[in-house]
């Protein structure tokens, strides 16, 4: 029964429930759905086929030959990686900010270009803001576009991370996310716990994936601080993909890190990253200005 449990499983995917695995499957793969049902039917009277029906038979194929070249494609962009420079000697603060998914039904971006500023994705009404705000010949800003099966972004921000604590031992850095942009940031910090690298603030903002619509974190000792935005639960009314982010707590042995969990009022899980923004770029400059408590600063704002 257990192994029964385990397949079905694997079939559903990263989805939280079955009817989000049979509508994604539906909308991701219809083209080759389509084209394998011609196929049957057409096959099924191959003796009596027109020229027409031939037509269409062709047109099936090349659809079905198209969705298979889109599978391979998704898997290629998880092997291949992309050398940019992001950092220099000058710079002092290192802020990422990974938005949510660049599309409900697409999950990354084309000839792995995960950086939100080489595409059209980039929310500039949105948190895509904050890199204009705070961008400064110390300050470099990244931002990227969440995904949501592949680990495309997340590896990229672990390793620009990482090298930059290397390169920097007493650089700031500061991740903010959102929806899935949040959730790749917990699998970002997690890997940084386990090679020690510290990270000095996070915002949240609805952390949230395919298979975790409420998702709850257990922070690890590597951060020093976390304000943790949330949307009022179920508020867009979408119940079937979104739902406000989940409660950010100290894992068991954490005992350092000081969280601020805080619902922001007539807000969406879809809205809130455009509520928000100008309020995150202020926590974030007023802690690099001061060096202050950026929890304290932030139990100042009215939302």
């Amino acid at each position: 029964m257990e192994i029964l449990s385990n397949f079905l499983e694997i079939i559903k995917g990263n989805n939280g429930t079955w009817a989000q695995a049979i509508f994604n499957g539906l909308i991701l793969n219809i083209r080759f759905i389509l084209g394998l049902v011609i196929l049957i039917y057409f096959i099924k009277k191959l003796n009596k086929i027109k020229s027409f029906e031939t037509f269409i038979v062709f047109i099936s194929f090349i659809f079905m030959f198209s969705e298979c070249r889109l599978f391979y494609d998704r898997r290629k962009l998880e092997l291949l990686h992309n050398e940019v420079s992001y950092f220099n000697q000058n710079t002092e603060n290192l802020i990422i900010v990974v938005q949510g998914a660049n599309n409900p039904f697409s999950d990354a971006i084309d000839y792995n270009k995960t950086q939100v500023d080489f595409t059209k994705s980039r929310d500039i009404d949105g948190l895509g803001l904050i890199e204009n705000k705070l961008s400064n010949p110390i300050t470099k800003v990244i931002t990227y576009v969440g995904t949501h099966s592949y680990t495309l972004t997340p590896e990229d921000v672990y390793e620009t991370v990482y090298y930059f604590r290397l390169f920097k031992p007493k650089g700031k850095i500061i991740l903010v996310g959102h929806s899935v942009g949040g959730y790749g940031l917990t699998e970002v910090l997690d890997k940084l716990n386990t090679n020690n690298v510290s990270v000095d603030l996070v915002v949240f903002l609805d952390n949230a994936n395919k298979l975790y619509n409420n998702f709850d974190y257990n922070v690890k000792s590597n951060v020093k601080y976390v304000i943790n935005f949330t949307s009022p639960k179920w508020a867009d009314n979408f119940y079937f993909f979104t739902n406000a982010g989940g409660v950010v707590s100290r894992c068991q042995k954490n005992n350092v890190t000081d969280i601020l969990n805080l619902e922001i009022p007539k807000t969406t899980h879809t809205s809130i990253d455009n509520k928000i923004p100008n309020d995150v770029s202020n926590i974030i400059y007023d802690y690099l200005k001061n060096n202050s408590n950026p929890i304290n600063f932030t139990k100042k704002y009215k939302f």
